[in-house]
């Protein structure tokens, strides 16, 4: 389970001395060895000769993994997937306004806004609700099976399936956040178009070159003879025609 990165590493429902101490084990040589950002977790209450174990070698407890905390990581997720999505978007954009010279002031029109960004993970993120429907099952699961306990068999049976349960919703909750993105890459597809098809207006050509067109022909009919030459001119006039 991610989130923006973070793994958590957990052993079985009721965990003892062995399952912690490999859970922190197994983050510390993947954190250390792999480069990953790992966590230890549990997916139970720990019991008193776990607990005497973690104080006698000045340790923290893993974290409990509740619904609200996968819940959290699950956004986490989303947040981070939609993060990518967008920084992917302003990349390919930068790159098409730079190959047309789009002034910078005009592509930050184009470029996602925070609102945009808030927009597309709250797209990409709306096939969760059955997920979070089956994390409340795991927890209802968890809380029942440490207030009532059951035989191992049944208690086991009980415990497989909310996770199962919760596994098959997560992966149809990514299923759905990648059908999000399937669709809005469409629609930036066609900004990205827009910023490939912009080019510079021809408007300051066409004034500029009527501007000297008339300033031009002015000229010429001054010194043609054909106007008066104004007086700030007439020096001007009067060596074209000593030359001409």
């Amino acid at each position: 389970m991610n989130d923006d990165n973070l793994v958590y590493v957990i052993g079985h429902r009721n965990p003892d001395t062995d399952t912690i101490a490999t859970a922190l084990g197994y983050a510390w040589v993947m954190t250390a060895r792999d480069g990953l950002n790992c966590r230890a977790a549990r997916a139970g209450e720990i019991n008193p000769q776990t607990a005497f174990a973690l104080k006698r070698f000045g340790l923290e407890a893993p974290e409990l993994l509740t619904a609200a905390a996968w819940r959290q990581a699950w956004e986490g997720t989303v947040h981070a997937a939609a993060s990518r999505a967008a920084d992917e978007v302003d990349a390919r954009l930068v790159a098409a306004a730079g190959g047309v010279r789009m002034p910078r002031r005009r592509l930050a029109r184009h470029l996602l806004s925070p609102a945009d960004r808030r927009a597309l993970a709250a797209r990409l993120g709306e096939g969760a609700v059955s997920l979070y429907s089956a994390l409340e099952g795991l927890e209802a699961a968890r809380q029942s099976l440490a207030d009532r306990p059951l035989r191992a068999g049944e208690a086991e049976r009980v415990w497989v399936a909310a996770v199962e349960a919760a596994a098959r919703r997560q992966e149809t909750a990514w299923i759905a956040l990648e059908a999000a993105w399937e669709r809005d890459r469409p629609v930036w597809e066609q900004e990205i178009a827009a910023v490939r098809r912009w080019r510079r207006p021809a408007w300051p050509v066409v004034v500029v070159g009527l501007l000297l067109f008339g300033a031009a022909t002015w000229l010429g009919l001054i010194l043609g003879g054909y106007l008066a030459v104004p007086g700030p001119l007439q020096g001007l006039a009067a060596m074209v025609w000593e030359r001409f």
